[in-house]
């Protein structure tokens, strides 16, 4: 019979494509960068997937997709295909999408790309979704998946706007970030 499609993607495959699929022949198909447009249309289009923004194949290279721009418009996390909730340890939420340094050893800009301009989610679908993980999902802290929390005036401006949101719905739940030192220190 017909076998699967196999899809993969993330850092070492938006990194190093080619060499992913010469090193994992079973891959058919890579998505480089964010995936959520880019699975979407691969998806609509296995038959004929030539070319594809965001899609490397034994066959084609796709040009790369520009980052998505307004992050809320992908709207809220759904757990809903969880099968069970995951450890209070591991709940993360992923809260900007760039980075404004461009440090050789890390990949944010290879997959999320370089900072050219502020792309973070709004201080209100961040408390929002801090809310339901406390709700649904019984959340005792969170991790901010940010790489530049405070790093940028627009970041440092939605952070406070968090803190008052979260002051604001009586929302006590801790969350740590990392972050560059010098980005902490200057502000």
């Amino acid at each position: 019979g017909r076998r699967p499609v196999v899809i993969a993607g993330g850092y070492y495959p938006s990194l190093k494509g080619r060499d992913v699929l010469t090193r994992y022949p079973g891959f058919d198909y890579l998505v480089r960068g964010e995936g959520e447009h880019t699975l979407v249309e691969l998806l609509a289009r296995l038959q004929e997937p030539a070319a594809i923004a965001g899609v490397i194949s034994h066959r084609s290279e796709g040009p790369r997709r520009p980052p998505i721009s307004e992050l809320d418009a992908l709207g809220e996390l759904d757990f809903h295909h969880c099968d069970e909730p995951p450890r209070a340890e591991e709940l993360r939420l992923v809260t900007r999408r760039d980075c404004s340094a461009a440090c050789s050893y890390c990949p944010i800009g290879a997959l999320w790309g370089r900072y050219q301009h502020w792309r973070g989610h709004s201080a209100r679908w961040v408390v929002d979704q801090l809310e339901r993980l406390v709700r649904d999902r019984g959340a005792s802290y969170v991790q901010l998946v940010d790489d530049q929390f405070v790093g940028t005036p627009e970041s440092i401006e939605r952070a406070w706007e968090i803190a008052a949101l979260m002051r604001d719905r009586g929302l006590r739940v801790p969350f740590y970030f990392m972050s560059r030192v010098d980005t902490v220190c200057a502000h």
